[in-house]
């Protein structure tokens, strides 16, 4: 039997043969191999059954690993062709990384007996539906359109509208896929669904598992023994059967944008790709939609928007207060003295309380008043945070650590703590009340997820009275005696240069104030800044989430941003200089100076201008549109130097 094969690091699929064995075609499409090629052995991935060459070729190594269902091919061709990857990148980028290969048993199951074509008998328990969420849901199952927004308020129960769609799904023999931002979300997702379906049917794949359970569980689902999936961005492309629903909860999170790897997909937009092709629906859920997400279901003929209001008696119980720090006064360093006041008010009615700060550590940096020193990582451009506890100096960035200095390396005078972070906050909270049960939750203060689970499952139990966290507890997270949230310093991050930076800021503040009023008791947030007539904090104040859009579209349109235009990013790194970097850049916008259509900016210097001691400049361009971006990067891709990453719809800009 002849195969097309698509090799790690060639252009084109190649042809390989393999002993008939009883394997069916169908079997094989979609199986990784190992492939001898000149003098070396490489991975690939059969794509394609193959006529018989008129020239000698060579027979693939071992057995084959089944991966994708042959349904999946045209989906993953796709996928690679908008995003300009080769195949095999995207393949294995989107698989089990127990399958990137060695160690990996090479042996395959027998296809099982049934499949999702087949319906189970599934255990489906009952559930009670609000009035605005049996509308909501009414309004989804009987829209024609191919996707939707569910834009439903924190605490709405759109999680309860989700499983009500995997009933519907699986009581007519389909397949479900539920994506979800964060690991940390996964055990208490995952509980409700089992809850009202079965365990058994359930695969859960995300990143914490051994390699051989989350290969084990994408098997399942594979052969059909599992037709609902719930995982994180990793799992976009789990081959589930017959699949009918692309569910995406809190699809506004950044998580589902891969950032780290050349190829840096986004699953919201691969799920798109996918949905289309496999005839799926697609459904993306948030309390705060992406602008762009937005934008579409109100304005696309193949979206429909669905709006899930709160529960009134809850919602209207969460209050805002904008503290003016320059008015008020600080009775730490940290923290104000209304902010102090409010969390001992909550601790004398024995409620529980959050205290948030988006920076872990003792402080920022060290810095000497007499010189201007400041400590600063040798490989990156960004100072090194301070572990108190550890005597420790840290990047964040590349993990360079070294002891902490006492005294200035310049002028010897005594090193000062610049900022704050959890780990001083904590410090000054544990002071101020030295009766309270105080835990400090980051990921410098557990090590697994073991242990965040535990500390997230003893603040819920009532055993906590104080948590002091970052954007870990901001969203998903139901906490039944929580009644105050204090933002230690929500300007940080402010003034990053970001067009989407006053989009982030409300979803991860409305996210916060969302783990509020989710039961009888009132809730307060108590937001501490120095700009307290920052136009955000109004938007925040009304949580008129619509209001913020259709402004914030108004800008967005002004100045052709993103849905208005498509953006891509180029980024050049260099070990020379950052001018060494922008020099390859500017080659490459005299390329695409030629095309008609495009709009370029830069280049210039990254915000961090050296990462892991390599420097950074980057150049952005705006398309006309999405579909406009493969073509174009098609004609030049080949001129595109090797130093260049090129980033479709980049969520990160500095």
């Amino acid at each position: 039997m002849f195969l097309q094969v698509a090799v790690e690091g060639v252009p084109k699929p190649l042809i390989y043969q393999i002993s008939e064995d009883g394997s069916s075609e169908q079997y094989l499409i979609g199986s990784f191999v190992e492939v001898p090629i000149q003098k070396r052995i490489s991975d690939g991935i059969i794509i394609a059954i193959a006529e018989k060459p008129d020239f000698d070729v060579k027979s693939i190594i071992g057995k084959p690993v089944k991966v994708y269902n042959a349904a999946q091919i045209p989906v993953l061709r796709a996928i690679a062709d908008y995003y300009c990857q080769d195949f095999f990148t995207v393949s294995s980028s989107l698989s089990p990384p127990v399958l990137r290969w060695k160690g990996i048993k090479r042996t395959h199951k027998k296809q099982s007996s049934h499949t999702s074509s087949e319906p189970f008998a599934y255990s489906l328990r009952g559930s009670i539906l609000t009035l605005q969420q049996k509308d909501a849901l009414a309004k989804i199952l009987e829209s024609s359109a191919s996707k939707v927004l569910l834009r439903g308020e924190t605490g709405s129960g759109k999680t309860e509208l989700y499983i009500e769609l995997v009933k519907h799904a699986l009581e007519n023999g389909q397949g479900v896929l539920i994506l979800i931002p964060e690991i940390a979300l996964t055990p208490q997702i995952a509980k409700r669904f089992c809850d009202a379906i079965s365990r058994e049917h359930v695969a859960i794949l995300h990143s914490d598992l051994k390699k051989s359970e989350r290969y084990l569980e994408w098997v399942k689902v594979l052969y059909g023994e599992k037709t609902v999936v719930i995982g994180t961005r990793s799992s976009i492309m789990a081959p589930v059967r017959n699949l009918k629903y692309i569910i995406i909860d809190e699809e506004h999170d950044r998580s589902y944008k891969q950032n780290e790897s050349a190829f840096r997909y986004h699953a919201c937009s691969v799920a798109e790709i996918r949905a289309d092709l496999e005839g799926a629906r697609l459904l993306l859920g948030s309390a705060t939609p992406r602008i762009e997400t937005y934008f579409l279901a109100k304005n696309s003929k193949n979206w429909a928007y669905v709006y899930l209001p709160p529960f009134s008696s809850r919602y209207s119980q969460v209050f805002v207060d904008i503290i003016d720090i320059k008015k008020s006064g600080k009775a730490t360093k940290s923290l104000t003295f209304p902010a102090i006041t409010a969390i001992n008010q909550a601790l004398l009615k024995k409620e529980q309380v959050i205290v948030f700060y988006n920076r872990v550590g003792y402080c920022w940096s060290l810095y000497c008043s007499k010189c201007g020193y400041s400590s600063h990582c040798p490989n990156c451009a960004v100072s090194l945070r301070v572990i108190k506890a550890r005597n420790k100096q840290y990047c964040s960035i590349c993990g360079f650590s070294k002891e902490i200095d006492k005294r200035c390396p310049l002028c010897g005078a005594p090193l000062l703590y610049l900022g704050s972070g959890t780990e001083q906050i904590y410090e000054e909270i544990t002071k101020l009340f030295p009766t309270a049960r105080v835990i400090r939750l980051d990921k410098e203060s557990v090590s697994n997820y073991k242990e965040l689970f535990q500390v997230l499952d003893d603040f819920s139990e009532g055993k906590i009275d104080i948590l002091v966290s970052t954007q870990l507890v901001s969203k998903g997270h139901n906490f039944k005696n929580l009644t105050l949230v204090v933002a230690a310093n929500p300007d940080i991050g402010r003034n990053i240069p970001d067009f989407r930076s006053s989009e982030y800021f409300i979803q991860l503040f409305t996210q916060l104030a969302g783990r509020l009023g989710r039961w009888e008791k009132p809730g307060r947030m108590v937001i501490q800044t120095n700009f307290p007539n920052d136009p955000v904090y109004s938007f925040l104040k009304t949580r008129d989430i619509e209001a913020f859009y259709n402004q914030e579209l108004l800008s967005r349109e002004k100045y052709e941003l993103p849905p208005f235009k498509a953006l891509v990013r180029f980024l050049s790194t260099s070990k020379k200089s950052v001018l060494s970097a922008m020099k390859d850049l500017e080659k490459l916008k005299d390329l695409i100076g030629k095309e008609q259509g495009c709009e370029i900016l830069g280049p210039s210097p990254c915000y961090y201008n050296k990462l892991k001691g390599a420097y950074r400049a980057h150049m952005l361009v705006k398309f006309k549109s999405k579909e406009f971006i493969p073509s174009k990067l098609q004609e030049i891709n080949k001129e595109i130097p090797k130093s260049i990453i090129y980033d479709i719809e980049p969520f990160e800009l500095i």
